[in-house]
């Protein structure tokens, strides 16, 4: 079927491309290559007689190009302001003054020597667009936009001398930009660096192939062009250049111990999860593209990974900001340690390895004087404490958002010193929820504490979170991180969450900020089953390994105060207590001691506020239990303290039929003994039944 019934040409976008690509009193080549007649060539300084040939071969070949650049003026006696056929030479880049323009074509891909479809010629111009945004992004000017009726154009103006340099320049940043703009489905041309570049003269029409519905010829035609051209800075040309990945020292692919193969690229990106599109084939090498950049996760699309022909690896991101990331900052990253601990393996023998042994009177040397605590005895300066209790039940946000409080205020927390310091705060919880936890422990609104939501970051890689969040901490000046929960952030679900492996893996990170000064409290979800302190978060153990202190939060057993919280401890700091009873007050976390101690203050609360005042209401022990919930045996306790104290008096002979009875008498400071003259202590007898 016949394809479009596009004219043959548009002689005013003709004209306006001319006056715009050829400055006046210059040398240019109109060239029409394949015809009936061979090449048909001519050299123009007559902007209507170049018009005139053009409109009259427009249509008759695949297309009608002409030179970017102005050539030598001699080249007019090839063919002044005329065409000639079966023409036998054509402008060299050594017949080129200067460079006035940088081509860059963007084309589908798909067979020689036919006409794009509809998709594929849009997909080519929406690159292009992309590709003019984000180079508008790193300070370039506004290019010329065009359809070349096949694909996309942007035409810059530069300005530099026809030397090696320039073309070194141009050609370094074309590829450059095809790492970033070029796939399966769009190239951009890494070819059109050259001086004597040809280019469509757009108005003329693109007539590869039949013309059929398809793959319809069409009119090259102008987009967009700004209503100033101002010449991209060398600086611009020379700083997109040294984007252009190249092999580090160290870099070069080794032999490996298993099979004397180079070094497994795919292996290394799979066991370190990142996100990448590729492997696509690039300049004889590989390249896979991150979709988000690992040192800036505003950065989309722009960081590469590529292995050369040789089998060196590097990688990089092609922003700004991001130019002295290479392939090393990116193992820093994502393989903490690795100049250590990873050998290279040459000749069959392993390299010597610097291994950073010290002795202990090194390390003592080196010691602080005493460990810094950010929130003593919970978390300390360059540590890692684990934070585990029940969803929902336990109170764990309650807890860190109170001591995140008393961090920013440099406030004692449950009678213990704090460190001042801004806080770093990363949550899972929905913004709603999160916003209640902050306004209830007074923190709404403080311009200190620095939230980062899950739903945001979603996604993500979670060592790119974590980086982002230590750069975050140093950038605010905050000693303590938190993250709430652990496994969420490293995105652990199912079996990953109970491997060890994947556990060790995503606390590197965190160590990588305990390494910085940094205090961290991660935070877990308790199993079903509870357990233990350090066995009883959800998942695999080795979570607790890693870290410095564990900590347990727990409601309080039996009839308690709603308020009460146990945290039990495992900890490499002798200052953490093993357990710890905490109350919640209006005014925070109180600590109340050990948990005997508080059972039985809380057992004798109980007894006294249930015992009747009045002696003829005297209830026997079980009564007071039953009423108060205690355990029995704490019960006993609190009555016989209660008894010796003279807050409770006793009634009865402890038999069956006439039990004792206990009831608390008012009594006044006056008084040194209970009403009924009773001195003794009433410990509980075994009563007869």
């Amino acid at each position: 079927m016949d394809g479009s019934t596009s004219p043959a040409f548009d002689i005013d976008m003709i004209q306006r491309a001319l006056e715009l690509l050829v400055e006046p009193g210059t040398v240019v080549e109109l060239r029409i290559p394949g015809t009936r007649h061979g090449t048909v060539s001519g050299y123009f300084n007559d902007l209507d007689a170049m018009r005139k040939c053009a409109v009259s071969m427009s249509g008759k070949a695949e297309g009608v190009y002409l030179t970017l650049n102005p050539a030598f003026s001699d080249l007019l006696a090839r063919g002044s302001n005329k065409l000639v056929r079966y023409a036998k030479h054509a402008t060299s880049d050594e017949q080129v003054l200067r460079l006035h323009w940088l081509l860059l074509d963007f084309d589908p891909i798909r067979p020689a020597g036919i006409s794009s479809t509809d998709a594929e010629h849009e997909a080519a111009l929406h690159r292009a667009r992309e590709c003019r945004e984000w180079l508008r992004t790193q300070g370039w000017p506004a290019p010329v936009f065009a359809d070349s009726g096949n694909g996309g154009h942007l035409a810059f103006r530069v300005d530099l001398e026809n030397n090696n340099d320039s073309t070194e320049t141009l050609k370094s940043g074309l590829l450059v930009l095809g790492l970033q703009f070029s796939d399966s489905v769009v190239q951009v041309d890494p070819n059109t660096y050259n001086a004597a570049r040809i280019v469509k003269l757009w108005g003329t029409l693109a007539a590869k192939g039949d013309n059929l519905s398809e793959r319809p010829h069409r009119l090259s035609r102008l987009l967009d062009v700004p209503a100033v051209l101002e010449p991209v800075s060398v600086e611009s040309l020379v700083d997109l250049a040294r984007h252009l990945p190249k092999a580090e020292p160290q870099a070069q692919a080794r032999p490996s111990r298993s099979n004397g193969q180079g070094f497994d690229l795919d292996r290394w990106i799979a066991d370190h999860n990142l996100d990448v599109d590729g492997p696509t084939d690039w300049q004889g090498g590989r390249r896979w593209i991150l979709r988000v950049c690992p040192w800036n996760p505003n950065h989309r699309g722009s960081a590469y990974i590529v292995q050369l022909p040789n089998g060196a690896v590097a990688a990089g991101c092609l922003h700004k900001s991001c130019a002295h990331k290479d392939w090393h900052a990116l193992r820093d990253l994502v393989e903490p340690g690795w100049r250590n601990h990873s050998a290279q393996y040459r000749e069959g023998v392993w390299a010597e390895t610097n291994l950073p042994f010290q002795t202990a009177e090194e390390l003592a040397a080196e010691a602080p004087a005493k460990v810094t605590w950010i929130a003593e005895p919970w978390v300390a300066s360059g540590s890692i404490t684990e934070l585990a209790g029940k969803i929902k039940s336990a109170g764990k946000t309650t807890w860190i958002t109170h001591l995140v409080r008393k961090v920013l205020e440099g406030e004692p927390f449950q009678g213990e010193p704090t460190l001042k310091t801004p806080v770093v705060y990363l949550t899972e919880q929905p913004r709603t929820s999160f916003e209640v936890a902050l306004k209830r422990a007074g923190l709404l609104g403080r311009p200190d504490l620095i939230v980062l939501f899950w739903h945001k970051v979603i996604g993500l890689p979670w060592h790119v979170i974590a980086h982002g969040a230590i750069e975050e901490c140093k950038r605010r000046g905050a000693r303590l991180l938190i993250v709430d929960t652990g496994p969420q952030f490293a995105q652990l679900s199912g079996d990953a969450e109970n491997n060890s492996g994947d556990a060790l893996k995503a606390t590197q990170p965190l160590q990588e900020a305990a390494a910085a000064g940094i205090g961290v409290i991660v935070v877990r979800h308790e199993r079903k089953s509870g357990g233990d302190v350090g066995d009883s978060g959800r998942g695999s153990s080795a979570f607790g390994g890693a870290v410095d202190i564990v900590l347990s939060i727990r409601r309080a057993e039996g009839n308690s105060r709603p308020t009460l919280r146990v945290i039990r401890a495992l900890s490499r700091f002798s200052e953490t207590p093993d357990e710890l009873v905490i109350d919640l007050t209006p005014g925070g976390y109180v600590s109340l001691g050990q948990t005997k101690a508080v059972e039985a203050q809380e057992g004798e609360a109980s007894i006294l506020s249930a015992a009747p005042t009045e002696e003829c209401d005297a209830v026997p022990l079980d009564d007071l239990v039953k009423a108060t919930g205690v355990k029995r045996a704490t019960g006993q306790r609190a009555v016989t303290t209660l008894c010796s104290k003279g807050q409770l008096a006793r009634v009865g002979g402890g038999k069956r039929g006439n039990p004792y009875r206990y009831w608390a008498p008012r009594i006044d400071s006056a008084q040194t003994t209970p009403p009924n003259g009773q001195k003794e202590s009433c410990e509980i007898e075994t009563e007869v039944l």
